[in-house]
């Protein structure tokens, strides 16, 4: 029985991405490889023909390649009988550059952003310019991503009543998501990276973590130095946010709130066996032959920008709102 893929193509902007010729290479595999699929297509958005099988070969892979572009691509497209399946790609120029939203814009599209670098620098305006430098720039684009990724991320009605129903009881009411948590950035000992950085949060981040297991889970903290407990995002099949708890270092604000020191980072796979093996060891294998201070060596912030714009536009799962980091990737000029 025939059923239907919409393959939608977008730049690194977020725009429909539009072509004069039919330069964009689509391939498209079914569960089994029975079928396989390659066209060349010039328009944003293009709808194939597919057999539903109700098995294995109906969960497909599709992968979009353009010269001077990334390739992009999701599985499992799964077809259904009667109803035209959705996948939104996005197509990454190799030879990219940031382009980030002016400070005085975050108070109004990245409220909770603009708190976390407010309460971290005397003069924010000036650090902010500092951190598009050039020489900083990627270490942004990484404080941008898992910031969003956890704004995003709101906890349900389920799992507020949850935390609210703790014994003994939260200090506080449960706050929106992890994100808000985050009280300002440790800049004095850790300065943010292209791959992580570090935060005072309010201690109850850790209870909080530990009770929406639906959200986060367990994850192994031998990686991070000095690391008590780490939990990991299990929402999207790529570019998961890794909370890990540093719970001897700990400390009190003005207020007389108690702090913990947390470390956040983003990863390409969901999974702990294809971190190591496809990120981690390959970033070692470049720390190795480029040595410790080449930027190679570390996950790639434009990398998971458009991995997670696209884990977040197939998640079923509802969210606040969709994916927009205070940033998008354009052409280098």
């Amino acid at each position: 029985m025939a059923t239907r893929i919409q393959i939608n193509l977008f730049d690194g902007r977020g725009q429909a991405i539009s072509r004069a010729r039919k330069d964009v290479l689509l391939s498209v595999r079914d569960g089994r490889s029975d079928s396989f699929l390659r066209t060349f297509v010039d328009a944003p958005t293009v709808v194939i023909e597919r057999e539903c099988h109700n098995d294995l070969r109906d969960n497909h892979t599709i992968l979009a390649s353009l010269k001077g572009h990334r390739d992009a691509g999701y599985m499992p497209v799964k077809v259904l009988q009667g109803r035209t399946s959705e996948v939104s790609l996005m197509l990454l120029p190799r030879r990219a550059r940031f382009e980030f939203n002016d400070f005085a814009d975050l108070s109004g599209s990245h409220p909770a952003l603009h708190a976390i670098l407010t309460r971290s620098f005397d003069d924010p305006p000036r650090a902010y310019e500092l951190l598009r430098s050039a020489d900083r720039e990627h270490a942004l684009a990484c404080l941008m991503n898992i910031v969003e990724a956890l704004v995003i991320a709101e906890f349900t009605p389920e799992q507020r009543q949850r935390l609210a129903s703790l014994n003994p009881p939260l200090a506080n009411p449960p706050r929106p998501s992890l994100a808000h948590y985050i009280v300002r950035l440790d800049t004095q000992l850790h300065v943010p990276e292209r791959d992580r950085f570090f935060a005072w949060c309010d201690a109850e981040i850790a209870t909080v973590v530990a009770n929406v297991k639906d959200a986060y889970q367990k994850a192994p903290d031998g990686l991070h130095p000095g690391a008590t407990d780490s939990y990991k995002q299990v929402v999207f099949g790529e570019a998961n946010v890794q909370v890990t708890l540093h719970g001897n270092d700990v400390g009190v604000d003005n207020d007389g709130m108690k702090l913990m020191k947390v470390e956040f980072d983003i990863d390409y796979f969901r999974d702990s066996g294809a971190h190591l093996l496809l990120e981690v060891f390959p970033n070692l294998l470049k720390r190795l032959a480029l040595g410790k201070a080449s930027r190679d060596r570390l996950t790639d912030p434009i990398s998971v920008y458009g991995l997670r714009w696209i884990a977040d536009r197939q998640s079923p799962t509802p969210q606040s709102r969709r994916f927009t980091p205070a940033y998008t990737v354009g052409p280098a000029l």
